[in-house]
């Protein structure tokens, strides 16, 4: 993006093709320059220097047949200034319950079953906010994601309507940071995730999880050999989850962790004199 790479390009996706002055298509060889792999294409993102925009949209549904109606809304705000950018956006929607008895056909092959929720009532909202800012010649970026979700909906239980409620609310965290260092190209990531959801009604659970992910990885390329670059990439990555859940009025909690290290050396062969595009070997080291 703008010439440099991102740790997370995922927050300017919420941008509106207006924000975008060009995409361009680099050579293969441009991979290795940039601390990739190099036989993958690489594209550079221009963004305008100068950027802001308001957006909202409001959409609404109902059948001709009643029930069912559906309304969204949405709400974005994205400014750009230099290699500076930010993003906020909300959106809420509702989707309203569909009964057996908004159906006739329905009823008459069930006149039991009337009050029974043929879909659930559905809410949600959620809510995002992304940053970049260049620190020096590096680039750090920020994803912040929030949403909460219900649904309500009638069952029949020896012939009682009961109604279920179910409830989810999520959190989502993302910190990036990508630049230059004593010639390695570097990238590292921190991800954070913490969710909750529970039921009540015919059955009642709960549920919360909360995980932690980081990730470190660099590249560079060692030398030229007439096919093009010799670059050597290495990864290092460790996560560890928690989840605990309650079932029947007895908790339960699950733990995991993953660490890896991995890396590889990619070597030209030969180059196309046709197209001037070279062929790699990659050995994986571990």
């Amino acid at each position: 993006v703008n010439g440099k790479r991102m740790a997370d390009p995922g927050v300017l996706l919420g941008f509106p093709s207006d924000a975008l002055t060009r995409v361009e298509v680099l050579p293969r060889q441009a991979g290795a320059l940039y601390g990739g792999d190099p036989s993958r294409r690489v594209l550079n993102i221009v963004l305008q220097k100068r950027f802001a925009s308001r957006d909202g949209q409001l959409d609404a549904e109902m059948p001709t047949a009643g029930g069912m109606s559906s309304l969204a809304a949405d709400i974005r705000q994205g400014m750009i200034a230099g290699n500076s950018t930010t993003q906020f956006g909300a959106r809420a929607t509702r989707d309203s319950a569909l009964l057996g008895v908004e159906r006739s056909e329905y009823v008459e092959d069930h006149p039991d079953r009337a009050a029974v929720s043929l879909r659930p009532l559905a809410e949600m909202v959620g809510a995002n906010l992304a940053l970049t800012r260049a620190v020096g010649d590096w680039s750090a970026s920020m994803n912040l994601q929030a949403q909460a979700r219900g649904t309500r909906s009638l069952s029949l239980s020896n012939g009682v309507p009961v109604e279920t409620r179910q409830a989810s609310r999520s959190l989502t965290a993302i910190a990036g940071l990508s630049g230059q260092l004593a010639g390695w190209s570097l990238q590292a990531s921190l991800t954070m995730q913490m969710s909750a959801a529970s039921q009540s009604g015919l059955a009642n659970t709960e549920s919360r999880q909360r995980s932690l992910a980081a990730m470190l990885a660099a590249s560079r390329t060692m030398f030229n050999l007439p096919a093009g670059p010799v670059a050597v990439s290495l990864t290092a990555q460790t996560s560890r989850s928690h989840m605990t859940s309650k079932v029947l009025k007895t908790w339960r909690a699950y733990s995991a962790q993953d660490i890896g290290l991995n890396g590889s050396v990619s070597v030209p062969l030969w180059q196309s004199p046709s197209t001037g595009t070279g062929t790699a070997l990659t050995h994986l080291l571990g």
